[in-house]
């Protein structure tokens, strides 16, 4: 029987109750991790959690009235990870920090501003066009880069950003262009 990649890992994974959270959760749990799941959503949070069942521990956390804006918290995450690495290895923990940044995934979040029937694939081509890959990415993409960095497969990396979008940081503008 093959090792499961997470075995004897606990996983603490927040906003776990849809799109990148929910597919990260239920990878991590089929991989073997005992997964502690937030999410301020109880309902389909606890339906993550009777999905993935008894390696599954639920934690819910209230949404702070007043916090920082999404985008300031989302840009400090890229600090705090390289001092939390440093930090780690500084003190001989064998904690890895590393932080994932996905961009154009399908998830819930996009709904409101797809719309439905022949505007919602009007507006997901318009969005496709301008990603180098030509298509969003699904939370299961971002929960599979994840899964390597939670893995020993990545034994030796800490304090990195690890960017799931398609290509559209190296430089979807300047990508050459296909002739016609």
């Amino acid at each position: 029987m093959t090792e499961k990649r997470l075995e004897g890992k606990i996983a603490l994974i927040t906003g776990a109750a849809q799109g990148i959270g929910k597919a990260t959760a239920l990878i991590f749990a089929k991989e073997g991790a005992q997964v502690i799941i937030s999410d301020i959503n109880d309902i389909e949070g606890n339906a993550v959690a009777q999905e993935i069942g008894g390696n599954c521990i639920k934690i819910w956390f209230v949404g702070i009235p007043g916090a920082a804006p999404y985008a300031a918290s989302k840009a400090a995450v890229r600090n705090h990870t390289k001092t939390v690495a440093l930090y780690c290895c500084q003190q001989g923990y064998n904690i890895r920090c590393n932080s994932v940044h996905p961009a154009a995934i399908l998830t819930p979040m996009w709904e409101p501003m797809l719309g439905s029937g022949s505007e919602r694939d009007t507006r997901m081509a318009e969005i496709a066009k301008e990603i180098p890959m030509h298509k969003m990415g699904t939370a299961e993409d971002v929960a599979n880069a994840i899964l390597f960095l939670a893995s020993d497969e990545s034994k030796y990396i800490t304090g990195i950003e690890l960017t799931v979008d398609g290509g559209i940081l190296a430089g979807a503008s300047a990508s050459i262009k296909k002739q016609s």
